[in-house]
C-alpha cells in the first residue's frame, strides 16, 4: 500500500515528511508532496526545517564509545544479578527462620555438628595389649554368660513353669468348663 491510498491530495500528513526525504516516495506521490508544499506554507517550512535536521545530524562528528563500556556494563549487569541472587536468597532464609522452622533448623545444626565432629573425630585411642587381654575376657564372659541365661531360661520355662504352674492352670480352667454340677453355665 502506498501514501497515496491512504491521503487525499489536498490533505497530507506529516508522516509524509520522512518517506519524502529517504527518497521512499513514488514519483507520483513526490510530486504530490511538493506540489502540497508550493500551496501550503506551513508544510514547506516543515519540509525544510525536517531537511536542515537531518543535514544537521549528518554533519556531526561521530561518537565514539571507551573501550572499556561493554565490560564495563557487563560489569554492571553481572553485579545486579548478583544481587537480585542475594536478595532472592535471604528471601527464602527469612521464611526458614520463622517460628515454625526453628525447631528443624535447631535439630539439622546439632545433626551437622555432630555428623562434623565424627568426621573430623579425634584419632583411636591406643590401647594396650593387657587391656585388649581384657576386653577380649570380657567378651568371652559375657558370652558365656548370655549362653547360660538363654539355657537357664528355656530351662525354668519347661522344667518349671509348664508343668507346676500352666499345667495347674489349665486343670482349673477345665474343671470350671467341664464341672457337671448344676449351676451358671458358662459360655
Amino acid at each position: 500500500m502506498n501514501w497515496s491510498d491512504q491521503q487525499t491530495p489536498d490533505n497530507l500528513p506529516d508522516a509524509l515528511i520522512e518517506p519524502f526525504l529517504d527518497g521512499a516516495l513514488t514519483p507520483e506521490e513526490r510530486d504530490r508532496v511538493l506540489a502540497a508544499a508550493s500551496r501550503d506554507a506551513d508544510f514547506a517550512a516543515q519540509l525544510v526545517l525536517a531537511r536542515s535536521i537531518r543535514e544537521a545530524l549528518r554533519s556531526m562528528p561521530s561518537a565514539v564509545a571507551p573501550a572499556d563500556l561493554v565490560p564495563s556494563v557487563m560489569g554492571e549487569v553481572r553485579r545486579d544479578r548478583w544481587r537480585q541472587f542475594v536478595r532472592q536468597l535471604q528471601g527464602r532464609l527469612r521464611m526458614l527462620t520463622t517460628v515454625d522452622f526453628r525447631p528443624v533448623l535447631a535439630t539439622a545444626t546439632l545433626v551437622a555438628v555432630i555428623v562434623a565432629g565424627a568426621l573430623l573425630g579425634r584419632p583411636a585411642p591406643t590401647v594396650s595389649p593387657e587391656a585388649e587381654a581384657a576386653l577380649a575376657q570380657i567378651k568371652w564372659t559375657l558370652a558365656l554368660v548370655s549362653e547360660v541365661t538363654e539355657r537357664s531360661t528355656d530351662h525354668i520355662r519347661r522344667d518349671v513353669l509348664e508343668p507346676h504352674v500352666l499345667g495347674h492352670i489349665r486343670s482349673a480352667a477345665h474343671d470350671v468348663f467341664d464341672d457337671s454340677r448344676p449351676g451358671p453355665v458358662v459360655n
